[in-house]
């Protein structure tokens, strides 16, 4: 088992193993890798999960082999992988690996054993095919579900590769108390938007006849972005949901905070 692994490879992530032993391996092991998010949140933030993973191998146990499955869950299906090296992992770091996997989603559906069957049987398929010890999984809320129902199904068909999730998300979506107290990658984005965001905002300044919106992603980093660059005007989708306000009240609101400050001139 790799549990341990998670904890050296990035902080904050958390596991979810279908019945391996916790002990820290004593030999070379094979461990699959999976990117996996919507394809919606490119340009994916750096979080170096299989950079870190990589070294805690080389160093714990010697002579493992890290298997890169390209495209998501899809490519995983479909046994769509390649041996992972120390070059390549060196030079995706600090670029969220995308270039170095690809991102992909898995299905729409339900996250029972029921609606899962089919894929679960063609998993464990897939990871005997490659003997794979453990399967890590970097993703968001939706991937990381599947991930746990995976592990239910290993568990019940007594397959031996663990299941590992490590929660990857630029939105704050993602919270448990004393563990996971923030998601990996939400830091990276809300920095690296406030910068983009504060250059633009120091180009309006020159010209003062343009309005720029920008659009950041869910509530938690719009106000962390907010926050760090004190913009003029800030929307929330939850503010707006409880009167189903659209565009126009908006474009209204930003019509009236514009005449406020003409009037201040």
């Amino acid at each position: 088992s790799l549990r341990g692994a998670t904890s050296s490879a990035s902080t904050g992530s958390a596991a979810h193993s279908s019945g391996a032993s916790s002990s820290l391996p004593q030999a070379g092991v094979r461990v699959g890798v999976i990117l996996a998010g919507e394809r919606k949140s490119l340009p994916a933030h750096p979080t170096n999960v299989i950079a870190g993973l990589f070294e805690y191998l080389s160093v714990a146990a010697p002579g493992s082999k890290v298997i890169g499955f390209e495209d998501g869950p899809e490519g995983f299906l479909a046994g769509r992988c390649h041996e992972l090296t120390a070059q390549e992992v060196r030079s995706s770091m600090n670029q969220g690996d995308w270039k170095l996997l690809n991102y992909g989603s898995c299905s729409d559906g339900g996250f029972s054993r029921e609606d899962r069957a089919e894929e679960a049987m063609r998993a464990a398929m897939v990871c005997e095919v490659q003997r794979l010890d453990s399967l890590v999984i970097i993703a968001g809320p939706k991937d990381l579900s599947w991930a746990a129902t995976l592990a239910v199904c290993f568990a019940e068909e007594s397959c031996n590769t663990a299941i590992i999730g490590v929660p990857h998300s630029k939105n704050l979506n993602m919270y448990v108390p004393r563990y996971l107290p923030i998601t990996l990658g939400f830091d990276s984005a809300r920095r690296m938007l406030s910068e983009v965001a504060g250059n633009i905002f120091v180009d309006a300044l020159s010209s003062k006849k343009y309005w720029h919106f920008i659009r950041c992603g869910e509530d938690a980093l719009t106000m962390e972005v907010a926050l760090q660059t004190r913009c003029t005007f800030s929307v929330l989708t939850m503010e707006r949901r409880p009167d189903t306000s659209g565009s126009s009240d908006v474009q209204q609101d930003r019509m009236s905070l514009e005449d406020a400050e003409i009037g201040r001139a």
